[in-house]
């Protein structure tokens, strides 16, 4: 639903309806609209599996928080890895920087 307020001095605030769309219909025009729009994913390259890498990405990622995926290249292993939800990134400019700086520049890549 979709409408506007008229507001005369005279007369109380009225709510006057521009457009309705049954529920099903809008919800699912809403979800089109976000399967068009892909989410990036946050890689990041580390040497090994280790707790102290783990803890490393967890304090680095912490203030970047958002919906974008993280997953974790392990040079040793040649695996790759996803992080948990808390961990998601927000993908600024400005969080790629500090990340590039903490990890490497040619051990983060955002796409």
């Amino acid at each position: 639903i979709s409408g506007t307020v008229s507001q005369r001095e005279d007369e109380e605030p009225k709510l006057l309806l521009n457009t309705a769309q049954e529920l099903d219909a809008a919800l699912n025009s809403i979800g089109e609209k976000k399967a068009v729009q892909k989410q990036k994913v946050l890689f990041i390259k580390v040497e090994a599996n280790t707790a102290d890498i783990f803890q490393k990405l967890r304090t680095a990622l912490a203030p970047f928080r958002g919906d974008n995926e993280v997953r974790v290249f392990f040079a040793d292993t040649r695996k790759i890895a996803g992080v948990p939800r808390d961990m998601y990134f927000n993908g600024s400019a400005s969080a790629i920087r500090e990340l590039k700086y903490e990890f490497g520049d040619e051990n983060v890549v955002f796409k």
